[in-house]
């Protein structure tokens, strides 16, 4: 008797600690320069379940890994050593113009545990493919890949057209055999509608900066979007459980504190992205919940 009773309580104990995913925000910009292949080989390291980051595209359509559409002038600098001072548009680059700058030997602000690496180039998706292809760690045979298109409605010269973007990068991906494993998210829904034109089974995540249609629903099948990823603040726990129903994942940007992960935990979200995923993998397997 006592033996059913413990199997029941660990039974009930794991279906009341469902895992939630742990998505690497541009790799772990709390401890290595965003958006670079040390971020992403750290992000590995530590056994994140994806990795998320953001593209642009070079003047000679090649993705490269960069959150602002124009090279940011407080973390890059260029070939000589010297502070970008002036705003230069990726897309008016190639990817050998790009390569001469670095956005990763200027320490970041807001992370005073971020260690600054010289020797980090403006990263590839292709070089992300391909470390991941060659990684030893664990966690590289099955992490998944949270992509986002970084496209400006109002000012398209600054980059490709929507399909053209998801084209590019389910090509790649399938290239490289790792499509079942990618997610394209954006906060321009277009380049979504335009992945699942191109490919239905590829799966895309709708981000949302604040409010959001009070027909939510209704605005993500119309994507269809498999993925709900709104601000962390701008949801509640009854968006959560509807979408779920469903069929729709929730996972919120960007929670770096316990007190932000238990809001969340408590939500019932379905992961959570953070720039510091060590941290929030160490806290959730202390709660049980890894």
């Amino acid at each position: 008797m006592s033996y059913i009773i413990t199997v029941f309580v660990a039974s009930a104990l794991s279906f009341s600690a469902p895992k939630i995913e742990v998505q690497g925000h541009r790799g772990a910009r709390a401890i290595v320069p965003e958006n670079t292949l040390a971020a992403m080989d750290y992000a590995l390291e530590v056994g994140v379940d994806t990795l998320e980051l953001d593209l642009g595209v070079t003047k000679d359509n090649v993705l490269v890994l960069g959150h602002d559409p124009m090279i940011n002038t407080d973390l890059c600098v260029d070939r000589a050593g010297k502070p970008v001072t002036k705003e230069i548009a990726i897309h008016s680059l190639t990817l050998k113009e790009l390569k001469e700058y670095n956005c990763a030997s200027i320490k970041n602000p807001r992370f005073p545990k971020q260690t600054p690496d010289k020797t980090q180039k403006i990263a590839t998706l292709k070089e992300v493919f391909e470390l991941v292809k060659n990684s030893k760690h664990a966690s590289a045979k099955k992490v998944e890949f949270n992509i986002e298109t970084k496209l400006v409605p109002g000012i398209p010269q600054l980059s490709i057209d929507p399909r053209s973007f998801a084209k590019s990068i389910i090509d790649l991906a399938t290239k490289y055999e790792v499509l079942d494993r990618v997610t394209i998210q954006s906060f321009d829904h277009r380049s979504l509608r335009e992945a699942k034109k191109i490919n239905p089974k590829v799966k895309v995540a709708a981000l949302f900066e604040g409010t959001y249609p009070s027909d939510l629903l209704s605005t993500l099948k119309a994507i269809p979007a498999d993925v709900f990823s709104p601000n962390q603040f701008w949801f509640t726990k009854a968006d959560v459980d509807t979408l779920r129903s469903a069929g729709v994942r929730t996972i919120p940007w960007t929670a770096n504190s316990v007190r932000e992960w238990d809001s969340l935990i408590a939500k019932g979200v379905d992961g959570i992205i953070t720039d510091d995923p060590k941290a929030l993998i160490e806290y959730l397997k202390s709660k049980k919940m890894r």
